[in-house]
């Protein structure tokens, strides 16, 4: 991403109200404009909330997503028709741990494929998505999850780790 846009972000426009609030849509798209200019492909209609971290160039977007306030989404590609509720988290590297003569924070992080987020899809607030997975077309993430396998189509997830506790098409 060009880092002269990039600062303004940060700077600036990430800090200026959400969505929800007065003058908060005006803000939105002026985050989302400065984040296209800084490298991010962004859709139509996308809403982006107050402190949302992109960080790197391999962001996309697409149509009629709504991010909430205080997302991080270092290495992210949306599909259409998202919502992400507050606080989620997209990990995008794991620390190494299995060198025991090696202190933990010595160790290098390993940096994953961006993780993938398929269309109509609801992640709900304080999700945690660990790095390079696909979650599936349809697919719901309960409040609190932390996923760490790839989703089902139209699966509904929740727990730590998230489990699918049933499908959307189920009666």
């Amino acid at each position: 991403m060009s880092s002269f846009y990039k600062t303004i972000y940060y700077a600036l426009l990430c800090r200026l109200s959400s969505f929800e609030f007065p003058l908060g849509t005006m803000f939105s798209k002026w985050r989302v404009f400065f984040l296209r200019l800084a490298g991010a492909e962004i859709g139509k209609s996308v809403l982006i909330g107050k402190n949302v971290y992109v960080g790197s160039s391999r962001i996309r977007i697409g149509n009629n997503v709504r991010v909430n306030s205080n997302v991080r989404m270092p290495s992210v590609q949306l599909g259409d028709d998202i919502l992400i509720a507050r606080d989620v988290i997209f990990l995008n590297g794991i620390h190494e741990y299995r060198d025991f003569t090696m202190p933990v924070i010595a160790q290098p992080t390993t940096k994953a494929q961006p993780t993938i987020v398929e269309d109509d899809v609801w992640i709900g607030a304080r999700a945690i998505i660990m790095p390079g997975l696909k979650i599936a077309e349809g697919t719901i993430i309960g409040a609190g999850a932390v996923v760490t396998k790839n989703t089902n189509r139209g699966g509904i997830y929740a727990g730590v780790p998230a489990v699918l506790i049933k499908n959307r098409n189920d009666k």
